[in-house]
């Protein structure tokens, strides 16, 4: 089974306002990464401390390029938690205002956080969930399940190509890696790995088709930018597929690596 029954999780947009005027990387991804642990860890009610095995988060940090920014402009970053850390959004919100709050970038510009909101699995819209200064909830969290998942592949049943366009860099030994790569992070974050089994990569009946640009990094897994093309008998992919949308494929996809958008 490609597509774990027990996967859960829920999405989250951060709206942001730049309190001063400052520089930035145009690669904001390493401002969020660097800080984030252990801004999570300090903001933590106890209760909420996760374990050994994958991050039960995804942070998307903001992914435009621009190198300066003044008081009172806004940033947009996502934050995925999975399964037991969607009861505990409350620890991982005030993380990440933490985090902005001690600044960002060169100058440590301030940055604060301003609301939440979280995405409807059902009509795939967002809600007004936190606001910062109100500290109340405005809405009720529904996870995304495997239901919601087989509902969006079914959309995409019957295509015999699709393209994964990657927002941010891949982080894999290569593209033929990617099946199996997803199949075991869907696992890995319910915490069951006994059913994954091996994909079969290419031999599944799908062919991988690397169109990306690939960076060596020494002792480490190469980086691909750009987009992997599938091609073949794709249905069985799909749902799976549509998860890694939220959720990153390959090293270091819990803080930004290997998130990817679906095109024809």
């Amino acid at each position: 089974m490609i597509l774990p029954e027990a996967l859960r999780f829920a999405r989250f947009r951060l709206q942001m306002k730049v309190a001063t005027r400052a520089p930035f990387p145009r690669d904001k991804g390493p401002l969020f990464r660097r800080g984030l642990i252990p801004a999570l860890r300090e903001a933590s009610c106890g209760s909420c401390a996760w374990g050994p095995g994958p991050l039960p988060f995804v942070l998307l940090p903001p992914t435009d390029d621009r190198d300066w920014y003044f008081a009172g402009e806004t940033w947009t970053a996502g934050l995925v938690l999975v399964g037991d850390a969607i009861g505990h959004v409350r620890c991982f919100l005030d993380g990440c205002a933490l985090l902005l709050r001690r600044g960002l970038g060169p100058e440590r510009a301030r940055v604060l956080l301003e609301q939440a909101d979280v995405l409807d699995p059902r009509d795939r819209k967002w809600t007004s969930y936190w606001f910062v200064k109100e500290g109340v909830a405005k809405s009720r969290v529904v996870p995304f399940a495997a239901e919601h998942l087989r509902e969006r592949a079914a959309l995409l049943a019957g295509r015999r190509e699709i393209s994964l366009r990657f927002a941010t860099p891949l982080r894999m030994s290569g593209a033929d890696a990617l099946p199996q790569a997803l199949v075991d992070r869907l696992y890995a974050l319910t915490g069951d790995s006994g059913d994954s089994g091996d994909s079969g990569g290419p031999a599944a009946g799908m062919e991988v088709a690397d169109e990306m640009a690939w960076t060596p990094r020494p002792c480490r897994t190469p980086e691909g930018r750009g987009t992997l093309r599938l091609r073949g008998d794709l249905d069985p992919w799909f749902a799976a597929l549509v998860a890694g949308q939220h959720l990153g494929v390959g090293d270091g996809a819990p803080t930004g690596f290997g998130h990817y958008e679906l095109a024809p």
